[in-house]
């Protein structure tokens, strides 16, 4: 995962939320794993994600929209997700 340096924040290879993605499978593998602060940055991260759709032009799975929604989808936030995929369905 690869984005610093480019103008978007969006999908699975150029965005935080792919990090943090990254970040909690490993955890996951990583007994006494303390997720507390893990969760706060989590929904931080969600919240701009989300407050920033609208100026992704990208509509692709590794680098636009598509795979935004997939991983708030995959953190368990579905509610958002079907609503960000339902508001921007024509655009994407």
């Amino acid at each position: 995962v690869h984005y610093y340096g480019l103008n978007f924040n969006q999908g699975i290879a150029f965005s935080d939320l792919a990090i943090l993605w990254s970040y909690q499978q490993l955890a996951k593998k990583v007994k006494n794993f303390k997720f507390d602060d893990y969760y706060e940055i989590r929904t931080q991260v969600i919240n701009e994600a989300v407050n920033n759709f609208k100026k992704s032009s990208l509509s692709g799975l590794f680098d636009g929209k598509i795979g935004t929604i997939w991983l708030i989808y995959e953190f368990g936030e579905i509610d958002r997700a079907v609503e960000l995929f339902t508001t921007h369905f024509i655009e994407i």
